[in-house]
């Protein structure tokens, strides 16, 4: 379904389903369903979508993991990445695991928010926003300066030691 990319648009919601990754396998299966919602592209935005607000953990997160494999135009990766930062808090760490994978992935448009998301009162966010620009690696050099003023100021030792290995990612 993957190599089918967008003719395989009618598979998407078995697909989303699929993300629940139950019974043996469960991982690889998830995995594998998030693969190819992700190489889908645009016509499993919407399911994507509306899957990160699903009840179940390991549907959201397979739909995080589906959206950093999306290839996408500057307006559906703009909606995107925004979809992505409000789940770097999510509930479940699995989620936010995703997201900030998928956002290290996307790379560049997901710099500029991800440097907003810093300035949160959120531990969580902050570190998975760290996280994620350590990921996009060198073309998150405009996050430089955010990240040295999260380790200056930041109480909190994880979010100093995330933020120091961002920087020396970037």
């Amino acid at each position: 379904l993957a190599n089918i990319g967008p003719g395989a648009k009618e598979a998407v919601p078995t697909l989303i389903d699929r993300l629940r990754g139950d019974g043996r396998y469960s991982a690889q299966r998830s995995y594998r369903a998030a693969y190819a919602l992700g190489k889908i592209g645009k016509p499993a935005l919407p399911s994507l979508f509306k899957a990160l607000e699903e009840n179940d953990s390991r549907i959201r997160s397979g739909a995080a993991k589906a959206l950093g494999w999306q290839e996408s135009d500057a307006n559906d990766t703009k909606q995107i990445v925004g979809k992505l930062i409000l789940i770097l808090s999510d509930d479940s760490s699995n989620v936010q695991d995703a997201a900030a994978q998928s956002l290290g992935a996307i790379g560049k448009p997901a710099v500029a928010p991800l440097v907003e998301l810093l300035k949160s009162s959120n531990p969580d966010a902050q570190w998975n926003a760290s996280y994620a620009l350590g990921e996009i690696g060198s073309d998150a050099a405009s996050a430089g300066l955010a990240l040295l003023w999260l380790i200056e100021s930041d109480t909190e030792a994880k979010i100093r030691s995330e933020a120091i290995h961002a920087v020396a990612r970037i």
